[in-house]
């Protein structure tokens, strides 16, 4: 008879321990939603990442103008060495 109650008692608290997880699991997932819908309604997260997607595209330009400056310099100097060769190989 005891071994009986014995897994009875540890039959109803395994049932418990099982309803306690499962009610803290669902408060769990409720913070998370909540906590998603908070940053979702939130200005500040949707004006961070703006600031960085324009930062991004204000490093981009800079990145393609440079490359293209360069590129322009490095022909300019190729001509003027060319220029000057030139001049002085006809003298």
């Amino acid at each position: 008879m005891a071994a009986r109650q014995a897994r009875l008692l540890l039959r109803e608290t395994a049932h418990r321990a099982c309803a306690y997880y499962a009610f803290r699991g669902s408060i769990v997932i409720g913070t998370i939603f909540s906590r998603v819908r908070r940053f979702w309604r939130d200005e500040d997260g949707p004006t961070a990442v703006e600031y960085a997607v324009i930062l991004a595209l204000i490093v981009g330009a800079c990145l393609a103008s440079v490359q293209s400056l360069a590129t322009a310099t490095g022909d300019s100097f190729d001509t003027s060495s060319n220029a000057i060769q030139g001049a002085l190989d006809s003298n």
